[in-house]
């Protein structure tokens, strides 16, 4: 039983194990999926915000002007949250935070640029068009740091791509090592517990067998009427022919549980004998 146990509760672990490594595979997808997205995203905004900044500037009317200058207010806030979610973490947008030192020194590299957009962007809405020198230099600075913020964000991006397949392939590894593991646990079992189990088994049944065999040979052979019978009814179990011969006249179709009856009615001696056979009293050289 404890071999057994400790087989099964090894496979038990191991399915656990290889549970538990799926969710976590399932989860990690998830959480790299939407690092990936975001940061990509992040390529978009900064073109949105270039559109919607020399949109404005463009701008015939003041609708117009308006309907640019909240795009890129808009695009400005999704920027600077993205951005923070990907250095920090961020619950609400499902990102970790958990940057390698290879992502966080190209974030290094790009902050220069991304400060000097963010800067130009926001003074353009907060001073609108009400100096063309201003809004003319910071038109400026946003299309001389896109073309270098879009470089470095694209390695970025594949960088974290990369990242991405390298932790599925580790977890791919680990799971193929785990399935061998657990098929060679199961070798082993049945090598050391399942095959010795089936083998005392087997041996056990020939055992019984032959003391069944060898029990209907000492019955058979016993000059006297003998009587196999369970406690506490006296219940017969079994009996050889001399006992059979004995009990022809009072055991019929009732069965053999009237052997109690007829010990009651018929012994010779002391009742106290049946007494002691039915609540399995120890007892001997005693004769009826």
């Amino acid at each position: 039983r404890k071999r057994y146990i400790m087989g099964l509760s090894i496979i038990a672990i191991l399915v656990l194990l290889s549970q538990f490594i799926i969710q976590f595979t399932i989860h990690l997808e998830s959480a790299d999926s939407t690092v990936i997205n975001i940061a990509g995203r992040q390529r978009m905004l900064s073109q949105r915000i270039n559109k919607s900044a020399f949109g404005f500037n463009d701008a015939k009317d003041l609708s117009e002007k308006a309907h640019y200058l909240d795009e890129l207010s808009n695009s400005i806030a999704l920027w600077e949250l993205s951005r923070n979610g990907l250095l920090y973490g961020d619950k609400k947008l499902g990102l970790p935070g958990n940057n390698s030192e290879d992502v966080m020194s190209l974030f290094s590299q790009i902050d220069y640029y991304y400060q000097n957009i963010l800067r130009a962007s926001k003074d353009i809405i907060v001073k609108g068009d009400k100096n063309e020198q201003d809004i003319t230099y910071n038109l400026g600075v946003i299309k001389e740091n896109e073309q270098s913020f879009l470089k470095i964000m694209d390695n970025i991006v594949f960088k974290y791509n990369d990242e991405a397949k390298n932790k599925i392939l580790i977890i791919r590894i680990t799971e193929v090592i785990l399935m061998l593991f657990t098929f060679m646990v199961l070798a082993l079992e049945a090598r050391f517990i399942f095959l010795p189990s089936e083998r005392s088994i087997d041996e056990a049944v020939k055992k019984i067998s032959e003391n069944q065999d060898n029990i209907q040979k000492l019955f058979e052979i016993a000059p006297a009427a003998l009587f196999l019978m369970s406690l506490p009814d006296l219940r017969v179990l079994k009996m050889n022919a001399l006992a059979h011969r004995y009990t022809d006249d009072f055991i019929k179709d009732d069965g053999l549980s009237s052997l109690l009856k007829y010990f009651e009615e018929n012994l010779e001696n002391d009742r106290d004998l049946v007494r002691k056979m039915v609540e399995g009293e120890a007892f001997g050289d005693e004769e009826a």
